[in-house]
């Protein structure tokens, strides 16, 4: 467990870097030293709040981008019902079929889904972090 999350620091670390190297032409060694200073910098000063707040404003840029992206692209592709009307039947289909692999492959993805995201240490800190309700 602890590997994965040094794993996806350096992720973090080396995607800021590469968009360093793009923007300002840095060094992609210097930028990485760059993007872990800067992380932790606005964790240090700004603790669990400015954490919360980041991830905050990833989650609207993420929507943002994907409605941005989503517009052009049902229209491009004639509209909604024209993507339904040449989209399978079975694509929609919720309910597995009555054979062993469908029924392992729906459960396998229930699993994965209903319980993947209990592992995550990030939400189990956040939840653990807070005292009491600051409510404003």
């Amino acid at each position: 467990m602890l590997v994965l999350v040094y794993l996806s620091f350096a992720a973090q670390y080396l995607a800021f870097a590469l968009v360093l190297k793009t923007v300002f032409s840095l060094p992609l060694s210097f930028g990485i030293l760059v993007a872990a200073l800067i992380f932790l910098v606005y964790v240090w000063w700004g603790g669990l709040l400015a954490i919360s707040l980041l991830d905050m404003t990833q989650t609207i840029v993420i929507i943002t981008g994907l409605i941005a992206v989503a517009i052009p692209l049902i229209s491009e592709a004639g509209g909604i019902a024209n993507i339904i009307s040449r989209t399978e039947p079975k694509f929609f289909k919720i309910i597995p079929d009555f054979d062993f692999m469908s029924i392992a492959t729906y459960i396998s993805a229930l699993i994965t889904i209903g319980l993947g995201a209990i592992p995550q240490q990030d939400l189990y800190q956040r939840v653990k972090a807070c005292k009491k309700c600051k409510c404003r």
